[in-house]
C-alpha cells in the first residue's frame, strides 16, 4: 500500500453522505477489505513518526543559529561547537514545527541570545522587551521550545535549563 492523505484516506474509506465506514456496496466488507484498511493505516498515520522525529547537528559558529525545522514537526539539535559571541535564534521552515524538544549547546562566557519577536518565555534572564536571553553561566544549556500556531503571531514558547556543569 501508500501513504495516503487525510483527505484521500476518507475518501477511499468513508461515505460521503453519511462520514460511516463504506458497506462495499455490492458486496460484505471481508477480510481483504479489513487488511487493506489495517495496512493504509499503518503505511499513512502510525509510522509517520519515523518521518518527522530528527536529531540534527546545527552550525553554532556563525552571528545565527538557525534551527531549520525542515519538513517535521519535531526535531531535536546540537550545536557544533562552543558558543563564543553573541548569537541570534532562528526558527526556519517554523510553517511546519510543532516542538524542539533539544536544542543543546555550551557557553563560553555570557553571551547574548537574541530571538524572534514571536517568542516568549518564562526566565529571570529573559528580556521581554528585547527579546534577548544571556546565560548565568558558563556551561552546557538545553533550550526547548513549542509553536502555537493558534496565537494571533505565532508564538514560540521557550525554555531554557542549565548550566549543566
Amino acid at each position: 500500500m501508500s501513504q495516503l492523505t487525510k483527505s484521500n484516506f476518507e475518501t477511499k474509506y468513508n461515505d460521503g453522505t453519511s462520514g460511516l465506514y463504506k458497506t462495499g456496496q455490492t458486496e460484505g466488507i471481508g477480510s481483504d477489505d479489513h487488511r487493506a484498511l489495517v495496512t493504509d493505516i499503518k503505511d499513512s498515520f502510525l509510522n509517520k513518526s519515523d518521518e518527522w522525529v530528527d536529531v540534527s547537528e546545527v552550525d553554532t559558529t556563525g552571528a545565527t543559529i538557525t534551527l531549520d525545522m525542515d519538513t517535521r514537526r519535531m526535531r531535536s539539535f546540537y550545536g557544533s561547537d562552543v558558543v563564543d559571541g553573541n548569537r541570534t535564534i532562528a526558527f526556519d521552515n517554523a510553517g511546519v514545527a510543532l516542538v524542539v524538544p533539544s536544542f543543546r549547546f555550551e557557553v563560553d562566557d555570557l553571551h547574548v541570545f537574541t530571538f524572534p519577536g514571536n517568542t516568549k518565555m518564562s526566565d529571570a534572564l529573559w528580556d521581554s522587551s528585547a527579546k534577548t536571553w544571556t546565560p548565568m553561566d558558563i556551561g552546557e544549556y538545553e533550550m526547548q521550545a513549542t509553536y502555537d500556531a493558534l496565537s494571533p503571531t505565532g508564538t514560540w514558547f521557550v525554555k531554557i535549563f542549565g548550566p549543566f556543569n
